[in-house]
């Protein structure tokens, strides 16, 4: 068992894992093995649950051996020294003693797991502490607009100085974050800010999805107007901003092609040819949308503007399209920066307001057992259990502070810059303990507002590699055609750019459905396209979920009501007069021998001493070398001995219109979604530890009532 970030655990998720580690902790040592990856005084999550006391307690329990680490692979010894400056005597520091009811007690359990580190690489390092400005305008809130305004122009000197160096500014609260990001671009510097940067920010993004809109809406005289005046319109073929009959063909070419070949790939040609356009930041973001129509073609909806309007609200990390990254603290774990600046250390180390709610919780399960109204410090004095239970949770939200500003240290690479207001009596914030822990005097502060500084200035020459990622450099990589990849070549010059990402921006791999398989990289348009292709689409959901409600064709199926209420929740745009027809039609299907046959106890029941047992809309998910593949199969039929499966049947149930005596439509579609049940095989053999031939895939035509097995490598038996 190996449980990383086990300081972030809250004690309601050990409860669920504890059983596990119990069990395989109960036998001898060289039989099992716990890892267990922890950094208490990196637990920042104490407002969702975290317990990081737990690491400790886990040890002791299970007589687990603690391996502690004394070395920073992120970090240079310059930053690493600077670290244990400030925290070194954290107990004793004014701006912490000063916290009397929680204060040195929190400090003195956090130290208990700090250690100062040492470098494993020798790199060049630098830290400066800046003394920012005062202002009476500024007041006393998150945002202080001419002090973060000085912190902006502080980031855009160290942009020009090191272009192409990474460079974190790092806030504790949202609403810096947000407002240092419009800051930067004012003044020229281009910013990005991970879980918190849109798309929307671009004309040529904006341009493609007034496209999708004039796609729905094709008398929209402002998506006409839009896309007609951008480079866009030369693309698509539409010129001339009046011409709404243009506008009504184009839609309907788009709807067809979004329908027949997905958000993805239409999106990937369209900025392939928009691309020369466009400047290296722009093509990085047009990348960043067709990542965004691969994801949402696993659930795309019949409606373009339905994924015009999830681009516009869907934020996009985005670690990699500008140098300088602006996000909250708690976004940056995890990441590292060539240089870190903290803007808003004026943030207080503990909020004393009164919260509406006083919880109190048991402490072995973390469950709020007791529940109190907000009370003034009075009153707590006569309600022991109420007074404790605030207590507790200053600490948590004491400790969670510390730690943050640990965290924020520690993600500089070589470099960092502390912005400190000017001294102010005994405010309890970031900025005073760094300036008690170095004992800093604003009057010592040069004419360049430096208060103190360590390391080399000149860090940067002295980097034996460069580390520069830029723009230009991400979008040649992710353009460079692959033998797995769908990529432009010589062949076919309209090929998609590419397919779905699994190294582009974002933490997560790519998910990818086996039903996107289908045809390959190919599309056989007389196949797929038809003009009632989007209620062909809501009758296969409907269907599909029909079908999910048959066990074995001997049973019966549902009942009229039964059939129209699912129809209701899976088509609501359906009318009853349609439903009607739908459920004749499928009941007829269900009368024909081969698909009676196939849905039967009987074609099972020849194998002596087997359980068979039917898995309807089995869901999946796996990892694939660079994505995440997971779907659901339509029809499972397992077949037990003795407790374990021996063999298995997919059955994948199509709705495509296709006659019974079309023979060479019906072929050319089963090989369509040979990749498809290829991909379900593999998956049910790696479940159940199966041979090649002990899985079979089916495709059941029902409009056709024909069923098609698919046989690996081989053509399709009847």
């Amino acid at each position: 068992l190996l449980l990383d970030e086990f300081q972030d655990t809250s004690l309601e998720q050990w409860q669920a894992l504890q059983p596990l580690a119990s069990e395989l902790l109960s036998g001898h040592l060289d039989e099992h093995t716990v890892v267990i990856v922890a950094d208490p005084k990196q637990s920042i999550y104490g407002w969702r649950g975290a317990r990081p006391e737990l690491v400790h307690k886990v040890a002791e329990t299970y007589g687990l051996t603690e391996t502690p680490m004394d070395k920073s692979w992120r970090s240079s010894q310059v930053v690493l020294d600077f670290v244990g400056k400030v925290f070194r005597g954290l107990p004793t520091n004014p701006a912490i003693s000063g916290i009397d009811d929680v204060g040195p007690g929190v400090a003195s359990a956090w130290m208990k797991d700090f250690r100062e580190l040492a470098a494993a690489r020798d790199l060049p390092g630098h830290v400066c502490v800046h003394l920012g400005p005062t202002s009476s305008d500024d007041g006393g809130g998150a945002i202080r607009p001419s002090f973060l305004r000085w912190a902006a122009q502080v980031v855009k000197r160290l942009h020009r100085e090191i272009p192409g160096k990474s460079i974190g500014v790092l806030a504790s609260r949202n609403g810096v974050v947000g407002y240092l990001m419009d800051e930067l671009r004012d003044i020229g510097v281009e910013a990005s800010g991970e879980g918190k940067s849109y798309l929307t920010d671009t004309a040529p993004a904006n341009a493609i999805l007034s496209l999708l809109r004039l796609a729905d809406h094709p008398n929209d005289p402002s998506a006409l107007y839009h896309v007609a005046q951008t480079p866009l319109g030369e693309v698509v073929g539409l010129r001339d901003r009046k011409d709404y009959g243009a506008a009504r063909a184009l839609a309907s070419r788009i709807r067809i092609q979004l329908l027949a070949e997905g958000y993805g790939p239409t999106l990937s040609r369209w900025v392939h040819d928009l691309a020369p356009s466009c400047d290296a930041r722009q093509v990085q973001r047009l990348l960043q949308l067709v990542e965004l129509g691969h994801r949402w073609d696993e659930h795309a909806t019949l409606r373009p503007t339905d994924f015009a309007q999830y681009v516009a609200s869907e934020s996009v990390e985005d670690p990699s399209s500008a140098p300088v990254q602006v996000m909250t603290i708690h976004r940056s774990k995890g990441l590292e920066f060539d240089v870190v600046v903290l803007p808003d250390l004026y943030a207080p180390l503990l909020y004393n307001r009164r919260e509406p709610l006083i919880r109190k919780r048991d402490a072995h399960t973390g469950q709020v057992v007791q529940v109190y109204p907000g009370m003034s410090k009075t009153k707590l004095a006569l309600f022991p259990d109420a007074a404790d239970a605030v207590q507790e949770e200053r600490s948590s939200a004491l400790r969670d502070r510390l730690s943050s500003l640990y965290v924020a240290l520690t993600r500089a690479k070589y470099a960092l810059h502390l912005i400190l207001p000017p001294e102010g009596g005994t405010a309890k914030h970031g900025a005073r303990l760094i300036r008690e822990a170095l004992s800093l005097e604003d009057a010592e502060a040069t004419e360049t507002n430096v208060l103190m500084e360590w390391g080399d200035p000149l860090w940067f020459d002295h980097l034996t590699e460069s580390v520069e990622r830029t723009v230009e450099g991400a979008l040649e990589r992710t353009a460079k055609p692959t033998d797995d990849k769908r990529s432009r070549t010589e062949e076919d010059p309209r090929a998609p750019l590419l397919g779905p990402s699994s190294s582009g921006p974002g933490r997560n791999l790519t998910r990818r459905s086996p039903a996107s398989l289908g045809g390959g990289n190919h599309v056989d348009l007389s196949l797929t396209l038809r003009l009632d292709a989007a209620p062909g689409l809501r009758r296969g959901e409907v269907v599909h979920a029909w079908c999910e409600g048959i066990e074995w064709i001997e049973d019966g199926i549902d009942d009229d009501d039964i059939l129209r209420a699912i129809a209701r929740e899976k088509a609501p745009g359906m009318s009853r007069d349609q439903v009607g027809r739908l459920i004749g039609e499928f009941r007829g299907w269900l009368q024909a021998e081969p698909i009676r046959k196939v849905l039967s106890r009987e074609a099972h029941s020849s194998e002596p001493d087997t359980l068979v047992r039917v898995e309807n809309e089995l869901p999946f998910v796996r990892r694939l070398t660079d994505e995440i593949q997971e779907g659901f199969i339509d029809r499972l039929v397992l077949v037990q001995r003795d407790g374990r499966v021996v063999r298995a049947e997919i059955l994948d149930f199509k709705t495509d219109s296709i006659e019974a005596a079309d023979a060479a439509s019906l072929t050319a579609r089963t090989e369509y979604y040979r990749p498809q049940i290829a991909a379900y095989r593999s998956v049910v053999r790696e479940q159940y530890g199966l041979a090649e031939n002990g899985v079979s895939g089916k495709l059941v035509f029902l409009g056709a009532g024909v069923v098609r097995e698919v046989v690996p490598g081989g053509r399709p038996h009847s």
